[in-house]
């Protein structure tokens, strides 16, 4: 992955596969544990990605999890998702390349965003696999209906998608993604 600015690569001709929309970042602090993910550190990021780039959440189809295989983990992340996106106009779609690869550490954020790219390029969402007992929200919004369980054809013009990354000690990223469109610079 080459990060470069959008006037730049349309300048020189490369291939460009998506486009950063906005970036949220928020560390939550020392929370009870380690281990233990802070919905509000969470729902900071998502803020700071949206709202700081003019971006809207309800205009984010799919969504890639952080999802670590915890219940602790996923219940919280699953809980912040649905309080912030879920809306009359809009649920996003959930997956994790975890389930298909592992959870590669530092790397986990990376992989997520190359899953999104690809899918965004291919329009096709690999599903997650190995998903026998899907977690759902404590207010029943969110919960196995949207998480992608089979391959699923995404043909929007404009795709937004986002992923999330989290990690030791109330780390919080969440990154929106959207397609490329031609001359977006301009726009």
């Amino acid at each position: 992955v080459v990060l470069k600015r959008l006037e730049d690569a349309e300048r020189d001709g490369d291939n460009i596969l998506g486009v950063i929309g906005g970036i949220g970042l928020s560390n939550d602090g020392r929370g009870k544990f380690l281990l233990v993910p802070n919905p509000k550190g969470q729902k900071l990021a998502f803020e700071r990605a949206y709202d700081k780039n003019s971006i809207s959440p309800e205009n984010t189809s799919y969504l890639e999890c952080h999802a670590t295989g915890t219940p602790l983990g996923d219940v919280t992340e699953l809980n912040s998702i649905s309080n912030y996106f879920t809306s009359e106009k809009n649920t996003p779609l959930l997956g994790s390349v975890k389930s298909n690869m592992g959870h590669l550490l530092t790397a986990a954020g990376m992989t997520g965003l190359l899953k999104v790219l690809m899918s965004m390029q291919k329009n096709m969402i690999p599903p997650s696999i190995n998903l026998d007992k899907a977690v759902k929200t404590d207010n029943g919004l969110m919960g196995k209906e949207h998480m992608i369980l089979e391959t699923t054809p995404w043909n929007d013009t404009h795709k937004q998608a986002a992923i999330n990354s989290f990690g030791f000690g109330g780390t919080n990223a969440h990154m929106v993604v959207k397609n490329y469109q031609q001359n977006q610079s301009k726009q």
